[in-house]
């Protein structure tokens, strides 16, 4: 697990929180080293390597200049051929060029293709150019960093396949490199350049944090938090258990904070519900459903205040200072409470992969 600090317009400030995230593999070989032959580019782009700071601090960031006007201005990685969700991203610096895309395609299955234009002056979303029939749950972003960089990503699903990625120099927000031609829809390409830094490739349908790759794919484990109390910390019969937490996506799967016996039957858990932003509270005491509501919130992935406070006939839930939902006639406590996990009930399931501001918890039950 790490600490991660909140990035606010462009800036690294304010106080950290906890990240946890699952594992990911990043498939793009040389994710920092352009110049590799891996990489395919245009035969009028010039590279040149630690020309810039890169968002890691370090002169390692590479630049791409379009030496001759006209011409196809991309690079580009084959990434295999197969139906998934894919998540590429990649870390772009204004040059002389202020428009700049990526694109996941599908060149020898479906001609498909998915390809955002972004704006790295203001930071927005310029146009998206999309191509076949095989595309579906597309979505980017485009995300500030400091000293004029962004990070931008898109997620795509590919129904019959995808087999490049591509990175691709656009000097105005109609130039718009085709794939499937592997020519520029308007010709008139004027001479410019940009820095990259970091391209990413994953499986998922949301961007994780950047894992640098060179001859080979990169798997980073997922991470885990562990050794939060015992038997003697927690009181069966009463208590509180506050977070702040944020989810990495609405990605449409299950995550847990449990302090639990260790199993199901015993727990008190805030789920992020596998349904677009909902929480969820569940207290069980020896088998028996006490507590087991959905709650609406704007946004999970923004950071929710979210409390549990349980005592015999007497369980509530808030969000950000808001009791919204209440059981009056609670009859069993969970018993055996000894251990405080990111997962349902210390099995290793459901694990909570998130942002965690804050995490506590009272052995009596609060007014």
């Amino acid at each position: 697990s790490r600490l991660d600090y909140p990035m606010i317009d462009g800036v690294q400030k304010g106080c950290p929180h906890h990240i946890l995230e699952p594992a990911r593999a990043n498939l793009l070989s040389y994710s920092n080293d352009f110049s590799n032959a891996a990489w395919s580019k245009g035969s009028n782009l010039l590279v040149q390597l630690n020309t810039e700071i890169s968002p890691d601090g370090s002169l390692n960031a590479t630049k791409f200049t379009n030496v001759a006007a006209s011409s196809v201005f991309a690079f580009q990685l084959s990434i295999g051929s197969t139906s998934s969700v894919w998540t590429s991203s990649v870390f772009v610096k204004k040059g002389t060029n202020k428009y700049c895309g990526i694109s996941i395609a599908s060149l020898g299955i479906t001609n498909s293709r998915y390809q955002p234009v972004f704006n790295l002056e203001d930071g927005t979303i310029q146009e998206i150019n999309t191509s076949g029939t095989n595309i579906t749950n597309a979505s980017n972003s485009i995300t500030q960093y400091p000293n004029g960089w962004y990070r931008v990503t898109i997620s795509v699903t590919f129904v019959g396949g995808a087999d490049q990625c591509y990175m691709v120099l656009q000097n105005t927000n109609n130039t718009d490199y085709n794939p499937v031609s592997g020519t520029l829809d308007w010709q008139n390409a004027s001479l410019g350049n940009a820095y990259f830094y970091g391209a990413m490739l994953e499986q998922g349908s949301y961007p994780t944090s950047y894992i640098p790759t060179t001859s080979t794919i990169v798997t980073r484990s997922a991470e885990t938090a562990s050794g939060a109390g015992n038997s003697t910390t927690f009181n069966d019969s009463e208590g509180v258990l506050m977070a702040e937490i944020s989810a990495l996506a609405n990605d449409g799967t299950f995550r847990a904070i449990s302090l639990s016996s260790g199993s199901t039957t015993n727990r008190v858990l805030i789920y992020v519900n596998n349904t677009t932003n909902v929480l969820r509270p569940n207290v069980v005491g020896n088998g028996v459903v006490q507590m087991n509501t959905y709650v609406n919130v704007p946004d999970i992935t923004n950071f929710n205040k979210v409390l549990i406070r349980y005592s015999l006939n007497n369980i509530a839930f808030w969000v950000n200072g808001y009791k919204l939902s209440e059981v009056l006639s609670a009859t069993s406590m969970p018993i055996g409470l000894n251990e405080l996990s990111f997962d349902n009930a210390g099995g290793g399931g459901e694990r909570f992969f998130g942002k965690t501001k804050q995490l506590q918890y009272f052995n009596s039950a609060l007014a």
